[in-house]
């Protein structure tokens, strides 16, 4: 209503209000206010008391959170804050602390990949020198292999770096045994060292969909169980 009668800063004012009280209202009303509130404070913020306030948490509701920060800042930052509406005060802070501690997370979980990846490496490196690279088994001598043959062997090829090899000697036991627990939880590992070290996404997806075998058929609570519904989750994240 104060928006059709051209009271835009009313307008602007009651719908922030609404929004911080009442956070399901937070949409793109009918008559476009979150358009024409920026469009309103887009070049003179400084037309509103709070006008940084305004056009920051209009720039956020419109899908550009990392944009709001310098204006919610300034807003924070600037002039005497017993002057600002307390409501409008603490809203800016919320915003501004939240995307901070988004920004510490993300950068938190970069490291970690990094330092998984760089772990990845080093073990691979280390296994190489280590250990001499012989052939792995050729498929005939593998399907004539017990379980725990074909696991110590893709084990000995997981360590040398060599991960595509691993996977495609367990491929040919799972063929014999596809529900096998051990050789599934194998392949899964294998294929998330590809998505770690290599960035190989369509490995992370095998890997996926290794863990989610794992889950369905491992005895529930099991420790096998258990890794592999964190893994899907882990690995959901990552692909996504």
């Amino acid at each position: 209503a104060a928006l059709e009668k051209g009271n835009t800063q009313r307008a602007i004012e009651l719908y922030c209000r609404a929004i911080i009280a009442e956070r399901d209202l937070l949409s793109e009303p009918e008559n476009n206010l979150i358009k024409k509130a920026l469009l309103f404070l887009q070049d003179r913020p400084n037309r509103m008391a709070d006008g940084l306030f305004f056009r920051g948490f209009f720039i956020s509701v419109s899908g550009n959170f990392e944009l709001a920060i310098p204006d919610l800042k300034a807003y924070i930052e600037q002039g005497d804050p017993e002057k600002k509406d307390e409501v409008f005060l603490k809203e800016a802070k919320r915003m501004v602390e939240r995307y901070e501690n988004m920004v510490a997370r993300q950068k938190a979980l970069q490291e970690k990949q990094d330092a998984e990846i760089a772990a990845a490496r080093e073990r691979a490196r280390q296994a190489a020198v280590a250990e001499p690279e012989k052939p792995r088994a050729s498929d005939f001598v593998v399907k004539n292999m017990s379980v725990e043959e074909i696991l110590s062997e893709a084990d000995r090829l997981n360590r040398s770096g060599r991960h595509k090899e691993a996977i495609a000697v367990l491929k040919i036991g799972l063929e014999e045994e596809p529900d096998n627990i051990k050789m599934l939880m194998k392949s899964a590992n294998a294929y998330t060292d590809l998505l770690i070290i290599k960035g190989d996404k369509e490995a992370g997806q095998m890997a996926l969909m290794q863990f989610e075998k794992v889950f369905e058929r491992a005895a529930e609570n099991s420790r096998e169980w258990a890794v592999a519904q964190e893994m899907i989750e882990e690995l959901q994240r990552r692909l996504n």
